[in-house]
């Protein structure tokens, strides 16, 4: 007999014979039915956590981030659980080819629209310029504007949605699985609850027996 089922008789006054053992596959707890119930038993918070998360996971993967409510949409994104990576990567190749477009353009000053924004914005000044307008330093100025105009955005998600639009925003990261799934799916327990991904009541008793904390959850009836 399992020390499990020994605490949840003692939480319930009863003796231990009478609960009847059910077998749960891919469980962590313990599942006992008494007088019509059905009682889940853990013996450490970690595993009914991790259960639970393991659960959210799997309605993430079925519902997607396109699946999720609008609230919580910006609840994952304004606390970093999207893969940001993949967005800064995308913003900064977009302006090194703006910064490569304008290398080509001309400029009523100087020999080119790139060396005029690059002086406009401090990256480069005017004694680094022949008599011709041209660049005579070291530097990649491609590179550096690219840099330079990353640099000035709050995030490359905000660059994203500002430019694209939050249904394309939805749609690429579903496409290239851009969630941290772990993080986010711990995030769907925190703020809805262990009980919701465990289907179990919304209470649950501390029951310590034999100098083990049980946590005993009612499933639903």
């Amino acid at each position: 007999m399992n020390d499990s089922q020994k605490a949840l008789a003692e939480w319930l006054g009863v003796d231990p014979n009478e609960l009847q053992e059910r077998e749960v596959n891919e469980s962590y707890a313990d599942y006992y039915e008494y007088d019509g119930k059905e009682y889940a038993v853990y013996d450490n918070w970690y595993d009914a956590e991790s259960e639970a998360i393991d659960a959210a996971e799997n309605i993430l993967e079925d519902i997607g981030f396109t699946g999720l409510d609008d609230d919580f949409k910006e609840n994952i994104i304004d606390s970093g659980l999207i893969n940001e990576r993949f967005f800064e990567e995308m913003m900064h190749e977009s302006n090194e080819s703006y910064a490569s477009d304008i290398k080509d353009e001309s400029s009523d000053k100087y020999a080119s629209r790139l060396i005029e924004e690059c002086i406009d914005n401090g990256i480069i000044d005017e004694s680094e310029l022949d008599e011709n307008g041209n660049y005579t330093g070291d530097e990649d100025l491609v590179y550096e504007y690219a840099e330079y105009l990353d640099n000035e955005e709050d995030s490359a998600l905000d660059w994203y949605r500002l430019n694209y639009g939050d249904e394309d925003l939805n749609d690429i990261i579903e496409e290239n699985d851009l969630l941290k799934t772990n993080e986010v799916a711990g995030r769907m327990v925190e703020l809805d609850g262990i009980e919701r991904y465990l289907s179990v009541d919304d209470t649950y008793e501390e029951v310590d027996y034999n100098g083990v904390e049980y946590f005993v959850f009612c499933t639903y009836e």
